[in-house]
């Protein structure tokens, strides 16, 4: 059998191509983070290949897939970090250098299943999120010679008993902790197992398979990444798709398909998969950052992810491979003196990873102490705060998803940008459809997952519009329409909906206004629920942000005065068909740090992605405790 297969090549296009999409917009192709699995089922069958076709000692093997994969990785890893520092200098922090530093060593799939939080969204903005499989890869070239000598001797009967072992971890794995199966190697172990399988199964055989049934193959893969998404589980969403993926890869090897995987540009994108998918992450979250999501920025995502990967392959991994450079060392008289270089690359990725965590450390030096009342981390050892957070997983994506669908900023629009929606641009049987309705502002990135957690669901109309507050006679000329639209709704005879939620910056109304506010919801036919839970400072923007320690009185003494005579109206609010969720701390110091030191503000209005999560822990706390207060309470 060859070492180099094109029609493998086809079939890592199409894996890359399933997660690039999937990154781009999960929407296109829900199933398209199975190309990792796909990925890792050719690792097991191609390294196998590799381990029987060649002898070599495990030193060298080593040595051939270190070369094969470090350079381009430390050289994405440098690049995005001097990129990101460049345009983003206040969001390069210590959690960055250290999760490079992970990468750079190949635990970053441990460290991101240690810290990652329940939801946290800062997660999904970090560049080196997609290492972890990469680090998963890695950490089975370094056992698997072992495993590959133990499986050669014996048949294929033997080597199925040992597939099912793997398969058996797996399982337990999954169900006893999912968020370990999807980040542990072992875990993931049966994956690699049935590619080297597959390997032995058709190594040495005759095995004719026709170019049709390699096509059917290759559709219902597609149809796999098409079909099925995260929520699906293990045996579905896991062992049915590797069994798939396991019979296209050795039927592809012994079928060429030229008219399939053979075409050019299929083959440059599988000799430069590798490359491609360690640059499609960093540059989907810079561009999201900067751009934004629409057709333009994942057209954007799209073309430079394909371009830039190809450079890299073609100026760092192709010329820096282990042939490439055994071939140098031969003309300079250093045969089998590879080792040397490998060392000289670990030695600058240590002084590289101290001088990024150093760097990193200091825009993150105000470390606020830990408090147990306040941990984030301490949802682990309650489980009931553990379960609620993690129910509003399903939920929380969707709803979100939905709310910048259903978006507006009239008054940006009106001052001119086109880029901002008006509420005649969205599509009203969207926005309007659900059990439940949200009336927001900008304040809504807070106000939708912690809705998602309260309701446990995604169910939602959205009606939001930066800037525009909910009220009565409303000055804002720019706001009359969706305002118009809101009073409808909840003025009508017989609500649409079980509940309307109402989170607002409250420190805009007067109290004459707040109050005809009221009133008009106390004539509703609706049940609402008004969420309580946004600071307003008088403190500028950097202030804020500046702002240390985990108890502030100078983020307390800077609310504004009419924020806390509205959150005072609220408070004695005693309304039959109006809930008020309490979530503000203004009668005592507020907290400008989570417990990790980071920012929860973003400026006197928002919250930061740190912050949300830390405010959506504190609401699980608080609905957890209700719930003792009720089982215990005499009925």
């Amino acid at each position: 059998m060859a070492n180099r297969l094109p029609s493998i090549d086809g079939l890592r296009s199409l894996a890359v191509l399933a997660v690039v999409i999937f990154h781009v917009n999960p929407a296109w192709l829900p199933g398209g983070y199975l190309g990792v699995d796909l990925f890792f089922v050719i690792s097991g069958f191609v390294v196998t290949m590799s381990l029987a076709n060649r002898r070599m000692s495990y030193p060298e093997f080593l040595a051939r897939r270190f070369y094969r994969l470090a350079p381009a990785a430390g050289v994405t890893i440098i690049a995005t970090l001097v990129a990101f520092y460049i345009t983003f200098r206040g969001m390069v922090d210590a959690e960055h250098a250290y999760s490079a530093l992970a990468s750079i060593f190949a635990v970053s799939n441990i460290y991101f299943m240690l810290h990652a939080g329940y939801f946290d969204t800062a997660l999904h903005g970090n560049p080196f999120l997609h290492f972890w499989s990469l680090s998963v890869e890695e950490q089975f070239y370094l056992v698997w010679p072992a495993v590959f000598f133990v499986l050669a001797r014996r048949g294929i009967p033997g080597q199925i008993v040992i597939l099912l072992v793997f398969m058996a971890i797996s399982a337990l794995i999954s169900h006893y902790d999912p968020q370990q199966a999807f980040y542990l190697t072992p875990a993931r172990a049966y994956q690699f197992a049935a590619g080297a399988l597959g390997y032995f199964v058709v190594s040495g055989r005759h095995v004719s398979v026709p170019a049709s049934a390699l096509y059917a193959l290759a559709l219902a893969t597609i149809a796999s990444f098409l079909l099925l998404d995260e929520t699906r589980g293990w045996v579905i969403g896991g062992l049915l798709p590797t069994a798939l993926y396991t019979i296209l890869v050795s039927a592809a090897a012994k079928t060429p398909a030229e008219r399939l995987f053979g075409s050019a540009p299929v083959q440059l994108i599988g000799k430069a998969s590798y490359s491609i998918y360690l640059v499609h992450w960093p540059i989907t979250v810079y561009v999201t950052i900067v751009f934004g999501s629409g057709p333009a920025a994942y057209a954007a995502m799209f073309a430079f992810t394909l371009m830039l990967g190809i450079a890299l392959f073609y100026s760092v991994e192709k010329p820096l491979n282990f042939y490439s450079l055994r071939r140098l060392t031969d003309r300079m008289g250093l045969r089998h003196r590879l080792g040397g270089p490998a060392v000289s690359l670990c030695a600058v990725a240590l002084a590289v990873s101290a001088i990024l965590v150093s760097s990193g450390s200091v825009t993150n030096e105000t470390s606020a102490p830990r408090r147990p009342d306040m941990a984030i981390n301490q949802a682990d050892t309650v489980p009931e705060i553990h379960q609620l957070l993690t129910d509003t997983a399903s939920h929380r994506s969707v709803s979100t998803a939905k709310l910048w669908r259903c978006n507006t900023f009239e008054v940006g629009r009106n001052q001119g940008n086109e880029e901002y929606k008006l509420l005649a641009d969205l599509d009203m049987q969207d926005c309007l459809s659900g059990k439940n309705a949200i009336f927001t502002d900008s304040s809504g990135m807070v106000a939708v997952p912690i809705i998602a957690m309260l309701d446990k669901s995604s169910d939602f109309a959205i009606l939001a519009s930066a800037g525009c507050a909910f009220t009565t006679g409303s000055t804002q000329t720019d706001c009359s329409k969706i305002n118009a639209l809101r009073m409808e709704i909840v003025q009508s005879g017989q609500c649409s909906y079980e509940t309307v939620y109402i989170s607002m910056n409250f420190s805009s109304y007067t109290d004459d206004s707040l109050g005809r506010f009221l009133d008009m919801l106390e004539a509703s036919s609706c049940r609402i629920r008004i969420l309580d839970q946004f600071p307003d400072f008088a403190a500028k923007p950097s202030q804020v942000m500046a702002a240390s320690g985990e108890d502030n009185p100078s983020l307390s003494s800077a609310l504004k005065p009419a924020a806390i005579a509205r959150h005072e109206q609220l408070a004695t609010l005693k309304q039959p068909n109006i809930e008020v969720i309490h979530l503000s701390t203004i009668d005592g110091p507020l907290p400008a740090l989570t417990p990790e030191g980071k920012p929860i503000y973003r400026d006197q209005y928002h919250y930061t992605p740190e912050g949300v999560n830390w405010l959506l822990y504190r609401v699980a706390k608080m609905l957890t405790a209700a719930g003792r207060d009720d089982r215990a309470s005499p009925r």
